[in-house]
């Protein structure tokens, strides 16, 4: 691979795009390398901020629509238990609802 400039047609997909730039950074010197080590890492963590976050808010949307179907069952006169089966929420978090 050494005296290869780009990647051959035949040579296509997934696995073989990784393995061309592994190849390209091994070509790197030191510095270079670990420059690239280090932007990667902070590209990873960033995108891993992100996806947490990401979790964090589709976890609350799904907390709050609970808790609206549970006032919903409420003001239909649905006893506590039924909408603590209902919705996954406490007797004590449905009661603090009322």
């Amino acid at each position: 691979m050494p005296e290869m400039d780009c990647q051959p047609d035949n040579l296509q997909g997934e696995i073989f795009d990784l393995l061309f730039n592994s190849a390209e950074i091994n070509k790197f010197a030191p510095r270079e390398r670990a420059e690239y080590i280090k932007d990667m890492t902070t590209l990873r963590d960033i995108t891993n901020k992100f996806a947490t976050a990401e979790q964090k808010g589709e976890e609350k949307g799904r907390a709050e629509e609970r808790k609206t179907i549970a006032k919903n069952l409420l003001a239909m006169n649905y006893p506590i238990e039924s909408i603590a089966q209902i919705t996954g929420l406490t007797p004590e978090e449905i009661t603090a609802l009322q």
